[in-house]
């Protein structure tokens, strides 16, 4: 248990680290910027100016990787601040950043894919051997591999499934709901006011989960309406199955919009009508999830909320820098630009 002396003495350290975060005016100026230089020229007057040279001097495909690396490397250093029970559950937290990658190397290793360049090499919380992993001839070769990881079990279990179906979307789902099945179970050892923080922002979490394995059982796995609903992961805060059958359905997009908007106008601009259902509702919960980390910052000082609340910011702030790159090369107009980014 942490008292709330520790939490006083972490979150104001973690409030500290807030005051990097960017603000209106300086999203402004970027989405006004004439282009990716102007981008640049802002972040060099903000707490990214340690990674502007490596920005100018590397590839266009390399970008993301550079944001990833800061991203990691932030969360890390709240990790390091906490003791305790904050400092399992930022672990617990960063451990996803593991999950998207070991998801990752199993997809270049099916493909027979080689390269590890748009991979963040770095240990995260567990060490990964990115280079062994792909050169393995068989799935049992990459299990002995992740031994001291949680991952050795899960893929363990799913070998056969693996083989029968010639795809990985099994394993890619059996990590996804290991994952947050043990940040449930986390939650639930937290105090009353903790847990309902913490539920709040994971539920939304596993909702956006949720709505990316739609997509790809959709997209690449040719999966049926009826299907797609048994394999979801359970928990969602906003996408309970009424709402998930809603976006199979694809029905009315108000009706499923105005519960989960949480009170935030669902404006529909010119730009927003072209993109897809499940786009759009993925627009409203980052959105939501912004909200609820915002509140969860600043309403509950002596909880671990200033904690999972930054920790989402800065996970937003860095999708909101590489969607900006993005559209800037693509020339999108600045109320397009402004439209897509969660602020």
């Amino acid at each position: 248990m942490t008292s709330i002396g520790t939490y006083g003495l972490i979150n104001a350290k973690v409030r500290a680290m807030r005051s990097f975060l960017l603000t209106a005016a300086l999203y402004r100026s970027m989405i006004e910027a004439k282009g990716y230089r102007e981008i640049l020229a802002v972040l060099s007057k903000t707490n990214y100016q340690g990674m502007v040279n490596q920005l100018e001097s590397s590839e266009t495909w390399a970008f993301e990787k550079i944001f990833l690396s800061e991203e990691i490397h932030r969360l890390q250093k709240i990790a390091k601040l906490c003791k305790n029970d904050p400092h399992q559950m930022t672990l617990l937290c960063i451990e996803r950043y593991d999950v998207e990658k070991m998801k990752v190397l199993l997809r270049l290793w099916h493909k027979k894919e080689k390269t590890n360049a748009h991979i963040y090499e770095e240990k995260i919380v567990y060490h990964l051997p990115v280079n062994a992993i792909l050169s393995t001839e068989n799935l049992e070769e990459i299990i002995l591999l992740l031994e001291g990881t949680p991952f050795q079990q899960i893929l363990s279990r799913f070998i056969q499934m693996y083989k029968d179906r010639k795809t990985i979307f099994p394993l890619e789902l059996a990590l996804d709901k290991d994952y947050f099945e043990r940040i449930w179970q986390a939650t639930a050892k937290l105090n009353q006011r903790d847990r309902r923080i913490a539920q709040r922002l994971f539920g939304i979490e596993i909702d956006l989960t949720n709505l990316d394995w739609m997509n790809r059982f959709r997209t690449y796995y040719n999966t049926s309406s009826a299907e797609i609903g048994s394999f979801l992961l359970p928990h969602g805060y906003q996408l309970g199955s009424e709402e998930i059958q809603t976006v199979l359905e694809k029905k009315n997009i108000a009706e499923i919009l105005t519960k989960i908007n949480g009170g935030i106008h669902a404006s529909l601009t010119e730009e927003r009508e072209e993109i897809s259902l499940s786009q759009m509702i993925e627009y409203f919960l980052y959105r939501v999830l912004s909200s609820e980390a915002k509140h969860a910052f600043s309403e509950f000082p002596f909880s671990i909320g200033a904690i999972l609340g930054y920790m989402v910011l800065q996970r937003i702030e860095s999708k909101n820098l590489k969607t900006l790159i993005y559209a800037k090369s693509y020339h999108l107009p600045s109320a397009q630009i402004e439209s897509l980014l969660v602020l």
